[in-house]
């Protein structure tokens, strides 16, 4: 196999086992049983206060006006289609306390309500009575400065002239981190001071970070960047999820406030990266659900006029783009794109997206239409069962014509301890089919896509997630832990095509777990797939508490028989790992076999080492930075390939450092049209920051480039 290489050649692996146990334990498919499938509905879900199921019903006439007049006895709930008796009724009504207060009108000191002050435990029970409570949450990583210009101005303008004797608002800002400027209050100085603190140019360099740009002719740029999460550890470096979850945390610290809450979403668009968590999306649905609150998004971009190829902010695309019209569906399929997950949040949360608007402030006129008044329904449920099912939620009214709104079910509660080994299969073989986000354990997956052979790709996939939220329980001298693993790999019509399924136990000493409690624990595996489109689902589940997550992506499977030349993913690594010769690594592998009854090799294995993908794209000086990919070309029989390979990495967009040019003139041995390159590169000279890693095949004779893009964090 050939191998091109930077910088120097780690010669040895010194004390391997003990940097694997103090950075991450690589954990190998053991068995594999395919996973049942069950269909199920979308779904919504209720928060669940003791036992108490509480339901907020809003009541319309035909015309679409409030019916206010209503008692307990005119409501009919019913669950799983069982009579439900009504043991809380409340109605909320803002009607009363819509008017305006003139900005000049000073705030009396009595009617000032502050939760950064005082908490709301020492208030009196009745302070949120007929409030409408208003998160304004303006996600600067999603913005440019000029977007941000506009969301401060519409934000400003609302408290200034509009903000009502009924409103208690809160302020919060996502950059690097999600910071709370103002917990709910009604002091109008108070609000426009914390506004004032949204600092332009935070994180603005964060609006493009992680997107998919469109394809122009002759290029190509692949995204296989990983999840992550609403802090700064290596779960929170590219992808959309880190929006996502700073959504979700909102939402749960909106738990211990009582009532319907609004939040409203100030972005430029949730634009996705091509490895999106659709669990994480959902995920953060059901958060402010259970958290009874409504989502409303605002596109600050406000009416978009596409410029065909591109305004004078980017450069002219390559090639034949704009003449042949991809350019200008590209920029189309771009911003619906980035649009698509506000609608999917609002709606799915009983709330509204404006988009395409101008009038940004008529996001507040929509929550006011919306909050007027509403009723708030609780009920004891009847199926006392813990059996963690969705339970359907039906409310009737004895008013001819009315129209209600309300959130459709929830799901019951189960304590984990109380599973037989039965209910435990049962709940892994549900959670596996149904669309229920589960996100008790904070985790990264990456898929790569390498040619096997002539019909299918290798796709490597690697789980990680840190070992430090694992309870191990004490078994004799050492500490155990027991982890379940199903990975699904399903087509586009939803149907299984291959599966994994994995119960992995550890054991460690004293000593070793006190060091792999501060790392990481690495789950590796892979398909073998026909070029096309797929789902990936993964779900892991810890064995003592019953912790338990999913991740699901999309897999675009390339077609590499395509007339080349064509790229693998870029793998980056800082591991290998000896492979012995009758290493049986491949054969745990989800495949349905081999051509012609044999069994694919692995093609991460280079000369007896494997290498293990990084999974979060982060590193740290002291690391060597492992790169391999491969070239497909398909010429005729006998000719040999010819192309220029070059390699640069750029820091903060300008070239940081650049390799010679390389020429690809051999095939691997024993291909058929495979060129693989494997580079080494130490990072001691490379300062802490973001990196791009640009690949560059070049035709010396047409002069056409193909390019492809890996970013990449050293810290």
């Amino acid at each position: 196999m050939g191998s091109r290489q930077i910088g120097s050649i780690l010669k040895t692996l010194s004390h391997a086992s003990l940097w694997i146990v103090v950075l991450g334990l690589a954990l190998e498919p053991q068995a594999q049983t395919p996973v049942p499938a069950q269909n199920s509905d979308s779904i919504y879900t209720l928060k669940v206060y003791h036992e108490l199921v509480l339901v907020d019903v809003t009541v319309t006439d035909k015309k679409g006006k409030p019916i206010r007049d209503l008692h307990k006895e005119d409501f009919t709930v019913f669950e799983d289609n069982a009579l439900q008796k009504i043991s809380t009724f409340d109605f909320e009504d803002l009607s009363t306390a819509v008017a305006e207060a003139p900005p000049s009108a000073p705030t009396s000191s009595p009617s000032v309500i502050d939760l950064s002050k005082t908490p709301l435990s020492e208030l009196p029970p009745t302070v949120l009575q007929d409030r409408r409570l208003m998160i304004l949450f303006v996600d600067q990583s999603s913005m440019p400065i000029e977007d941000l210009i506009q969301a401060q101005r519409t934000v400003k303008n609302f408290i200034e002239k509009h903000l009502t004797p009924a409103d208690l608002v809160a302020v919060v800002s996502n950059t690097s981190t999600l910071k709370v400027l103002q917990d709910f209050t009604n002091d109008r100085e108070t609000l426009e001071m914390a506004v004032s603190r949204l600092h332009l140019g935070d994180a603005a360099g964060l609006a493009e970070l992680g997107t998919t740009d469109p394809d122009t002719s002759g290029t190509s740029y692949e995204d296989t960047s990983d999840a992550f999460t609403a802090d700064e550890t290596q779960y929170n470096i590219f992808n959309t999820d880190r929006k996502l979850s700073a959504i979700e945390s909102v939402g749960k610290m909106l738990g211990n406030i009582p009532g319907k809450k609004f939040l409203i979403h100030f972005s430029s668009g949730i634009s996705t990266t091509g490895v999106e968590n659709q669990s994480q999306l959902r995920s953060a649905i059901n958060t402010l659900n259970q958290n009874n609150t409504s989502r409303y998004s605002v596109d600050v971009r406000g009416l978009v006029a596409l410029v065909p190829g591109g305004d004078a902010t980017t450069g002219s695309a390559a090639g034949t783009a704009n003449y042949n019209g991809k350019a200008f569906r590209d920029q189309s399929a771009s911003l619906a794109n980035s649009q698509e997950t506000l609608v999917a949040l609002a709606h799915d949360t009983g709330g509204k997206a404006l988009l395409d608007n101008n009038n940004l402030g008529r996001v507040f006129d929509l929550v006011k239409e919306d909050s007027d008044s509403y009723y708030i329904l609780g009920y004891s449920s009847t199926n006392t069962r813990r059996d963690g099912k969705f339970r359907q939620i039906k409310v009737q009214v004895n008013i001819p014509g009315a129209r209600l709104r309300y959130r459709q079910g929830y799901f019951a509660p189960k304590a984990f301890r109380q599973f037989t080994q039965a209910d435990k299969e049962r709940q892994l073989e549900e959670a596996a089919s149904t669309e229920r986000p589960f996100n008790d354990i904070p985790f990264l997956v990456s898929a790569n896509y390498v040619k096997a052979d002539s019909q299918r790709v290798f796709v490597p996939v690697a789980l990680k997630f840190p070992a430090s939220v694992i309870p191990f329980q004490q078994k004799g001298k050492k500490s155990q832990a027991e982890f379940d693993f199903i990975g699904q790999v399903r087509d586009s019509k939803n149907k299984p095509v291959t599966s994994v399924r994995d119960t992995i136990r550890v054991n460690l000493d004293p000593a070793s777990l006190s060091k792999v409690t501060g790392g990481d624990i690495q789950y590796n595996t892979g398909f073998y797939l026909p070029a096309g489109n797929y789902d990936l689902k993964f779900l892991l589940r810890e064995n003592q508490d019953g912790k338990m997550s999913s991740f699901e992506q999309p897999l675009i499977v390339p077609d590499y028989s395509q007339p080349g030349p064509l790229l693998s993913s870029i793998i980056l690594s800082n591991r290998l790992e000896p492979v012995a010769s009758n290493d049986s690594h491949i054969k745990n592998l989800s495949r349905p076999g081999g051509p012609q009854g044999r069994d694919p090799l692995d093609p991460l294995v280079i000369d007896q080492m494997r290498i293990v993908p990084n999974v979060a794209h982060v590193f740290t000086p002291s690391n060597t930075l492992y790169i391999f990919f491969q070239t497909y070309l398909h010429l005729p029989k006998g000719a040999q390939p010819n192309l220029d390979l070059s390699i640069s990495f750029l820091k903060d967009g300008a070239l940081f450092r650049e390799a010679g040019k390389t020429e690809l003139t051999e095939y691997d041995d024993k291909s058929n049209g495979t060129i693989s390159s494997n580079f080494q590169v130490p990072l001691s000279e490379f300062p802490k920051g973001d990196y791009q890693l640009q690949v560059r095949l070049t035709d010396p004779i047409s002069q056409k480039s193909l390019v492809q893009e890996e970013k990449f964090v050293v810290r």
